[in-house]
């Protein structure tokens, strides 16, 4: 029983570390590409793609994941 609930706390835990790693991800391109470009709207285009597509990513890894546990 304490095994599955740690099992699950530490899920949860990494989960949070992906989105929180996604946020600052996409917070990192918007800055540097503010300072680079001198426009907030390309640079706000080019972090929310970059934090979309690690969202994609991540959700494919576990789909991935998930197909070869059920197999």
């Amino acid at each position: 029983m304490l095994n599955d609930n740690l099992h699950m706390l530490i899920g949860l835990v990494g989960i949070g570390g992906l989105a929180v790693t996604m946020v600052l991800v996409g917070v990192l391109f918007f800055t540097l590409s503010t300072l680079y470009l001198r426009k907030p709207f390309i640079a706000g285009l080019i972090g929310n793609i970059s934090s979309f597509s690690i969202s994609i990513a991540v959700i494919l890894l576990f789909i991935k994941r998930d197909m070869k546990q059920i197999s």
